[in-house]
């Protein structure tokens, strides 16, 4: 079921952004819903997660190319080109994309009793911990730059363990949590060294 679930929510990510191109937040948030909201409720998401999952996609698609109408008006103010404003937007805001995967996996997240799962503030500052984990993650590898430099096997690395970060599992996410500070340590540890040593 969790396979499918994930499959089901990249679909609906893809479609809302598709339709969000081209169409105002409501209506492609409603036509989505009208269409996806169904399999998403049957696969386990209530309906608050999946309304809010494909809203989220709807407002996110403004930035996405190749329609981007906020890049669109962000290009005519800077003076760029549209397409390349569009496309570092979205490098820039690559975390928005993987948030709603947070919450549709992650309930607790919401707080309110609608969007399932029992809350507890343990539990929910650890999601908070996780959340926060994977924006730092997914940000610092979508631009190859820390402290410092990246190299690509540390790009690599922190996108998979931000990645992981969103898994439902208390368990996973504690290892990629774990995994994520320690790729954040020995990052810092190395440049440390190298100032250090100039």
């Amino acid at each position: 079921a969790g396979q499918n679930l994930l499959l089901a929510l990249v679909f609906a990510a893809v479609a809302a952004l598709i339709l969000g191109m081209g169409m105002p937040t409501l209506p492609a948030y409603l036509t989505i819903i009208i269409i996806l909201g169904p399999s998403l409720t049957s696969l386990g998401l209530t309906d608050l997660t999946a309304h809010f999952f494909v809203f989220y996609f709807g407002v996110a698609s403004a930035i996405t190319p190749p329609v981007a109408m906020a890049a669109f008006a962000a290009a005519s103010i800077s003076g760029g080109g549209a397409i390349g404003t569009a496309v570092q937007a979205t490098r820039i805001g690559i975390v928005i994309f993987a948030i709603p995967f947070f919450f549709a996996f992650n309930p607790q997240m919401l707080i309110v009793a609608e969007a399932g799962g029992d809350f507890a503030i343990g539990g929910f500052l650890f999601l908070l911990l996780r959340l926060a984990l994977l924006i730092y993650m997914l940000a610092s590898a979508a631009s190859r730059f820390d402290r410092g430099k990246m190299p690509v096997w540390e790009v690599i690395a922190r996108a998979a363990a931000g990645l992981l970060l969103i898994h439902p599992s208390a368990l996973v996410g504690g290892i990629a949590a774990l995994a994520s500070l320690a790729l954040i340590a020995l990052h810092y540890g190395v440049l440390s060294r190298k100032e250090a040593a100039a």
